[in-house]
């Protein structure tokens, strides 16, 4: 069971930070915007769910990781940290892209 997540500028979430899983058994994930009561297309249930599975495997569903830093913020990297345990120890897990320019002056993603 997952006893720890934050996520950072990944897709649309802007920062989530979770830690007290315990006792909740199966979660549901519903999302809302702010200034829209009952509307919840594009809040960022789907890119929740995604960043976890990229923390797993280190797979998204775009071409190149730079385009999973979120938009708009001029940040220029995305993090997800996840902890999970595994026969009664603790497994951490980390990953981190970030925006480097290249000789060529272009923007390149580093893992």
């Amino acid at each position: 069971m997952i006893s720890k997540l934050i996520i950072d500028n990944f897709l649309s979430v802007e920062h989530i930070e979770k830690s007290d899983f315990d006792g909740m058994g199966v979660i549901g994930i519903s999302g809302e915007y702010k200034n829209k009561p009952g509307y919840s297309n594009g809040s960022g249930k789907s890119n929740l769910a995604e960043a976890i599975l990229y923390a797993f495997t280190g797979k998204h569903r775009y071409k190149r990781d730079i385009d999973v830093i979120r938009l708009g913020t001029g940040i220029n990297e995305a993090s997800v940290l996840l902890e999970y345990k595994k026969n009664g120890e603790t497994v951490t897990i980390e990953k981190f892209i970030k925006v480097k320019k290249n000789r060529k002056g272009t923007n390149t993603a580093t893992l």
